[in-house]
């Protein structure tokens, strides 16, 4: 048998993956992180061109609340006060702003704000809307119940209040009776539906990829909850959290190589996991552990074959992924219109469907970050999302009118923006395929949900006992919090174990 040398091994420095090592670490594991790349962080880093620097994928972030994923790991992490020094996260209310082809709509936090909203712009369907929130805030409070914690995605039983088992069974079938209600039945009768579907449709597929018509009371729930628990900017870009999780796995011992390329995931007879191949740039080596912790996206680790365990299992529930795009603009700031929010969701057309560049997230650094762009000018990034299975961006010219295309849209929000355009910057899926090095640059997730591993999907969860997965296409993975409630639950699992 071989010599073991991590209690850990971490493939892959992404948010999740850096979650996992920093609390190990912190918790006196033996931890090493193993990044192909040059940098931490995935798809929270940044891209700098002429001044100006762009997060290249997340830039809303949630979480950080009292209670919440960030909240949670900061404060075992002891860095809290490091976090939150010199104003480098910033709470933004309204969180977003949705602007539909007839209606502009700011998410305000304070639920009184936003029916303010809704009164100006679906007046008759006023006291729908209300009866309809009130009801899922009701049921978003029973689910922080179910965890005994004051957010959903920690449910650890750590981190708060324990409630007792009866009360908790009740809870759970309360949840599982909401489960098979969705939007559906409530929109009944509603005077401008097919609106406020598409309205509600901006924010299901968004944070959760899936349309409001497939989703639940329970997951419209946690949804809906995410403005009024507090949206947040990020100063200086989204690395910042990548490069404060590194230095933080570094002061507790751990260690963290880059130019690192894992090859294969060893196993023993039995399929146990027992260590990893790795080329650190051109030196193979084996490194041998009693657990490892995969941050691979789950399409890099079915296609590249590193691993001998079968995911047959998986593969039933993997659905098909999202090839981002994007262009990254630098612009004359008084371009900027005075009603547009930092973070604005946009649909174009209610008679198109809620995905592609129908439906365009477009981000803003604020006037107060003057980390972000030269004096006078602004950075805007603008996403749409494609199902992998109906785009090959290979065309160099396709995608660059696919991107001047994006310009046009934009100025239905941001009028004349072509004229006050400084620095362009297209992120095709073969750009970010080379950034990030994901298989076709594709995002995506294993599906969650009572019919794959229980109520709470525990779809970090692989077929071998000693391999773990993290990050954003496992469960729940809906953005950049979802990933770190990976990395929390997986450390929670292996803590337990070990």
């Amino acid at each position: 048998m071989p010599l073991v040398d991590y209690d850990v091994i971490v493939i892959g420095a992404g948010i999740g993956g850096l979650t996992t090592a920093s609390l190990l670490a912190k918790r006196g594991f033996k931890v090493i992180v193993l990044e192909q790349n040059d940098h931490p962080g995935g798809y929270c880093g940044t891209l700098s061109q002429d001044g100006y620097i762009f997060d290249m994928g997340a830039s809303l972030f949630w979480g950080f609340d009292e209670g919440g994923c960030f909240y949670s790991l900061f404060s075992e992490l002891g860095i809290m006060d490091r976090m939150l020094k010199g104003d480098r996260i910033r709470r933004l209310d309204p969180g977003f702003q949705t602007v539909l082809p007839n209606h502009r709509i700011d998410l305000f936090s304070d639920r009184n704000r936003f029916f303010e909203e809704i009164k100006r712009e679906f007046p008759k369907d006023l006291m729908n809307l209300k009866d309809f929130y009130n009801e899922i805030d009701h049921i978003e409070e029973k689910l922080y119940e179910i965890g005994g914690t004051k957010h959903p995605f920690v449910y650890n039983g750590k981190n708060g209040v324990k409630i007792n088992q009866t009360k908790k069974i009740l809870l759970n079938i309360y949840i599982l009776l909401n489960k098979n209600r969705y939007l559906e039945g409530y929109m009944r009768g509603w005077d401008e539906r097919l609106e406020l579907e598409k309205f509600i449709d901006l924010q299901t597929m968004y944070f959760g990829q899936r349309g409001a018509g497939d989703s639940t009371l329970p997951f419209l729930a946690i949804i809906s909850g995410i403005p009024r628990r507090g949206i947040y900017y990020i100063k200086g870009g989204a690395h910042f959290i990548a490069d404060e999780l590194e230095s933080s796995i570094r002061e507790s011992k751990g260690e963290l190589i880059y130019h690192a390329r894992v090859e294969e995931i060893l196993t023993r007879k039995k399929g146990d996991v027992c260590g990893v191949k790795v080329r650190h740039r051109d030196m193979p080596l084996e490194i041998f552990s009693r657990t490892v912790i995969s941050d691979i996206p789950i399409f890099n680790l079915l296609k590249r074959d590193i691993s001998r365990i079968r995911y047959k299992r998986m593969m039933k529930y993997l659905q098909q992924g999202w090839v981002p795009f994007s262009i990254l603009l630098g612009v004359d700031e008084k371009v900027i219109p005075e009603p547009m929010r930092e973070h604005v969701l946009m649909m174009r057309d209610y008679n198109l469907p809620s995905y592609g560049d129908n439906l365009i997230f477009i981000s803003v650094n604020p006037v107060w970050d003057k980390t972000r762009a030269p004096e006078g000018k602004r950075c805007i990034t603008a996403s749409i999302f494609l199902p992998s299975d109906i785009i090959q961006c290979n065309n160099k010219g396709v995608l660059r009118e696919k991107g001047e295309e994006i310009i046009l849209y934009l100025e239905d929000v941001i009028p004349f923006l072509s004229d006050y355009i400084e620095c362009v910057i297209y992120l095709d899926p073969l750009t970010y395929q080379r950034v990030t090095m994901r298989e076709d640059g594709k995002m995506g997730m294993i599906k969650g949900g009572i019919d794959m591993y229980g109520f709470s999907g525990l779809s970090n969860i692989s077929p071998s006992r000693d391999l773990f997965l993290v990050g954003d296409t496992t469960y729940p993975g809906h953005s950049t919090a979802a990933t770190v409630k990976s990395g929390i639950r997986t450390a929670d699992l292996i803590t337990k174990r070990i």
